[in-house]
Order: structure tokens, then C-alpha cells, then sequence
């Protein structure tokens, strides 16, 4: 599975007045987009949620190039965007894991943060990883796995 997004979390935007906060998140998307113009990355467009923005793009990994060292990014993480139903995030963490190499001889976590949904982030956990674990054997480990699959619900 392609992503299809990068989520970028700025840091610590919750502890500025709502003025500083605007022009900040003005300037942080002004330098996002023209980072990428220069460089001549592609993206379709960059939309605010959730203390998050999203940047939908074909080229995640060039964008992440790109802007990772903006002032005022926090995190960037590339990810796929899926449909809220357990299934579909069952699907698509699973397509991940096989694409990363989780098999029965490796270890997995699982991490999960809910956002505006009635889905709780440890049962979202608990349900994920016992489907991960079925389809590939592979051992639970929270403390140093092999890999962690993190999963971000955003109503």
C-alpha cells in the first residue's frame, strides 16, 4: 500500500493566543508550499485538522525530504488514508505490515491515537494486534519489537 498523505504536526502551536497561533500557521503552510514549488515537489493540496495538516501528495517521501528540517514541524510521518470501519484499518495495517516484512519470526507493536471518534485507542490496540498477530503469526512485543505499526484515527 502506497501513502497517499503526510501528516504534519507541528509543535507546540496549543500554547500560543489564537492571533499568534494564526499568523504561525499561516507562515508554517506559506513555507511548506513554497519549499515544495521550488523544488518542484508535487502535491494536490494541504488541508488543517484536528492541531494536524495534511498534505496529500504522490511523492511522500520527497515531501518529507523536503520539509522535515521547516521550522515549526514537529512530526512527519507518511500514512494511507482508509475509511473509519475496523476492517478497512484492519486491511490496510496489515498490507503494511506484510509490505515491512512482519512474519512469525519477527515482532510487532501496535500504537493507536484516537481523535474526535467514539473508538477507544487501546481497544482499537488490543483488536488490531490480535488480527495482525492471526494472519501472521508474528509475536506481540510492546517493550522493543521488531516493528511498530501505528494507526491514527481522525474523525
Amino acid at each position: 500500500m502506497e501513502p497517499e498523505v503526510i501528516i504534519l504536526k507541528p509543535g507546540e502551536l496549543i500554547l500560543k493566543s489564537k492571533g499568534v497561533r494564526r499568523e504561525f500557521e499561516k507562515r508554517l503552510i506559506f513555507n511548506v508550499k513554497d519549499c515544495l514549488k521550488k523544488k518542484e515537489i508535487e502535491f494536490d493540496h494541504i488541508i488543517r485538522g484536528q492541531g494536524r495538516y495534511f498534505i496529500y501528495t504522490p511523492e511522500p517521501e520527497e515531501v518529507i525530504s523536503a520539509v522535515k528540517n521547516i521550522f515549526g514541524i514537529a512530526n512527519l510521518c507518511a500514512a494511507a488514508q482508509v475509511g473509519a470501519k475496523l476492517t478497512a484499518i484492519q486491511g490496510a495495517i496489515l498490507d503494511l505490515a506484510k509490505d515491512l516484512g512482519v512474519n512469525s519470526k519477527k515482532s510487532f507493536g501496535i500504537r493507536a491515537t484516537t481523535i474526535s471518534t467514539d473508538l477507544k485507542s487501546r481497544d482499537l490496540e488490543k483488536e488490531i494486534g490480535a488480527f495482525i498477530q492471526q494472519k501472521t503469526k508474528a509475536k506481540v512485543n510492546l517493550t522493543k519489537p521488531d516493528f511498530w505499526l501505528r494507526v491514527e484515527v481522525v474523525n
